[in-house]
């Protein structure tokens, strides 16, 4: 009976809007964890995708924007001079890793896009669509590459 009347002072006490909030916000944050899960690769490595896309007040309609950083999976701190290649195109990232590349989509577009850089190991994502006029966030995680560096003499 005790338990009873304890159940019901706490009814009293927590208000169902305060409820509803908790709940809510733990299904939020429980699908953005989902959603920028590392996607890993046969490396050790792997990257995050966000896509946004916009159907109105598209500047560039012919382009997407993709841009991210470029970081060390274990420490998680930006990697300087990150190289970032789609096909041809091909840009360095900052000294806190950060990176952003404009390239020409048409309508839609298959692709996939390439990090790598000094100390590191390559990773690559797996193909996704590019649509015009959208923006595209991809984060790369980049494993430390231990082996050495061989220079061959002749």
């Amino acid at each position: 009976m005790d338990r009873m009347q304890d159940v019901r002072s706490l009814k009293k006490l927590i208000p169902k809007s305060f409820l509803i909030i908790v709940a809510l916000c733990i299904f939020l944050v429980s699908c953005e964890i989902s959603h920028s899960a590392l996607q890993p690769t046969n490396n050790k490595g792997g990257y995050t995708i966000k896509f946004n896309s916009s159907t109105k007040n598209r500047s560039v309609k012919d382009s997407t924007v993709i841009y991210g950083h470029v970081k060390d999976v274990t420490t998680k701190e930006g990697i300087y001079l990150a190289n970032v290649n789609w096909f041809c195109a091909n840009t360095s990232s900052s000294i806190d890793g950060f990176y952003k590349m404009t390239v020409p989509s048409g309508t839609s577009l298959t692709s996939y896009l390439v990090s790598k850089a000094v100390g590191y190991r390559t990773v690559e994502t797996d193909t996704f669509r590019i649509n015009a006029g959208d923006s595209i966030r991809l984060n790369f995680f980049l494993q430390a590459d231990h082996r050495p560096i061989v220079h061959c003499d002749n």
